[in-house]
């Protein structure tokens, strides 16, 4: 915690405004106007993070803005381009190193696991960014959430903890309210039905993110909230 009490507060209350938009953004239907939103919640997060003194969580939402910048700016040439989802999985990676080797993170087991699992939240929300819908947004932010709601815990980021239980049950709700019926319509690949069985597990290591979002998809479809 902070040592100022007041500094703690206000780094409360600035996250309960990024809360707000965290949850409004999931409920979006076109995918620029989610992503513009999560834009300025990872630009008020940024500010959070940097009052409770959590490096990680500072400077990877510092990294957000930069990709919701050019993700909502996808449908031209210079951000259009694969190549920026390996640079901004690299520059996560880059976060994950800096919080050891400059902002002086104690190199415990502890905090190893601890500062990589908001690097996995990104990763997989950039994936998401990646797609064509704002449905494939909500399916990786079903990763992302549960995986900061962790380190937002062991943070005090109490606004940090309430988003993303909100966000999870945000995304549930945006998935049935937008996503149920489009879903039903569309047709399964073999791809689909080899790989969601094993979705809990193999997700992460499937290099193509389409395929991943295509299974994560059937896998909810079929056994969490399509039935």
């Amino acid at each position: 915690m902070p040592d100022s009490a007041a500094v703690f507060i206000i780094a409360q209350i600035i996250g309960f405004v990024g809360l707000s938009l965290n949850l409004l953004s999931f409920q979006q239907r076109d995918q620029k106007k989610l992503i513009m939103i999560q834009f300025f919640g990872a630009t008020v997060f940024a500010v959070h993070f940097g009052l409770l003194g959590a490096v990680s969580g500072c400077i990877l939402n510092v990294v957000g803005i930069l990709r919701a910048f050019v993700y909502y700016n996808k449908n031209k040439k210079w951000a259009s381009h694969g190549v920026w989802l390996y640079i901004f999985i690299f520059l996560y990676f880059v976060c994950y190193a800096l919080s050891f080797l400059v902002f002086s993170t104690e190199p415990t087991l502890k905090n190893f696991i601890l500062e990589l699992l908001p690097v996995i939240g990104m990763t997989s929300l950039n994936i998401g960014y990646t797609m064509k819908k704002a449905s494939h947004v909500r399916i990786t932010g079903l990763i992302c959430s549960p995986s900061w709601l962790v380190y937002n815990a062991f943070r005090q980021s109490w606004p940090g903890v309430l988003t993303e239980v909100l966000s999870i049950v945000s995304i549930i709700v945006g998935m049935i309210r937008l996503d149920r019926k489009t879903s039903a319509q569309e047709p399964v690949s073999e791809d689909e039905a080899k790989w969601s069985p094993y979705i809990p597990v193999l997700s992460i290591f499937i290099f193509n993110p389409e395929q991943m979002i295509r299974a994560i998809r059937h896998f909810l479809r079929n056994f969490l909230i399509f039935h």
